[in-house]
């Protein structure tokens, strides 16, 4: 089945940005980290990027592929 989309966003950025300047690398899933990894950056560097996310960088919100259920919010860094 694929995926719902919407051009605006499902979750609050400032919230998101909040947790994660709170929890750090903790806020990330098993498979973000290893994004991070993969992408040639630390955990810091990584959480400095989302941090410095704004709306205009907003791309779309997509429900997942496994749960239609769940947004998931796309922002292009």
């Amino acid at each position: 089945m694929r995926g719902v989309e919407k051009r605006t966003p499902h979750h609050l950025l400032e919230g998101i940005k909040a947790a994660i300047a709170a929890r750090g690398i903790d806020c990330f899933t098993r498979s973000a980290q290893d994004g991070v990894v993969s992408m040639g950056l630390t955990a810091a560097q990584a959480i400095a990027v989302l941090l410095a996310l704004e709306r205009v960088h907003f791309f779309k919100s997509m429900t997942t592929y496994a749960d239609p259920r769940v947004w998931q919010d796309v922002y292009h860094a």
